[in-house]
C-alpha cells in the first residue's frame, strides 16, 4: 500500500437491486484514484480505497447522486472493516440457512 492509501465508508441510498450494486461499483471505479469499490446491498454501503494524499470525495459523491445514488461518507475507525466482514459472513451463512430449510420444504 502506498503512504496515500486510505479506506472509506459511504452510506448509499438508491440501490434496490444486483444491477444497482454493480452500477454503483462502476460508477466508483471510473473516479480518479479510486483503486477499489465493494458494495454491500444489504447494509447499503460501498467502501472504496483512495489512493491520494487528499481525496475529494465531494466529486465522488456528486457522481453517484447524479446517478440516482445519493451518498454519505460515515466516520469509521479502522477496525470497523473486520466487523462488515464478519457482518457479512453471517449474512452468507444465515441467507444459505434459510435456502436449505426453503428447500427442504
Amino acid at each position: 500500500l502506498s503512504p496515500h492509501h486510505q479506506s472509506v465508508l459511504l452510506d448509499v441510498e438508491g440501490m434496490k437491486c444486483g444491477g444497482c450494486v454493480n452500477a454503483v461499483e462502476r460508477i466508483l471505479l471510473e473516479q480518479p484514484n479510486v483503486t477499489n469499490a465493494s458494495v454491500n446491498l444489504v447494509a447499503r454501503t460501498a467502501w472504496l480505497d483512495i489512493n491520494t494524499p487528499d481525496p475529494c470525495l465531494d466529486e465522488i459523491l456528486q457522481a453517484l447522486a447524479d446517478r440516482g445514488f445519493p451518498a454519505q461518507t460515515r466516520q469509521t475507525k479502522r477496525s470497523t472493516r473486520p466487523d462488515y466482514a464478519r457482518t457479512l459472513l453471517m449474512f452468507r451463512y444465515f441467507h444459505s440457512e434459510y435456502l436449505e430449510v426453503k428447500s427442504s420444504s
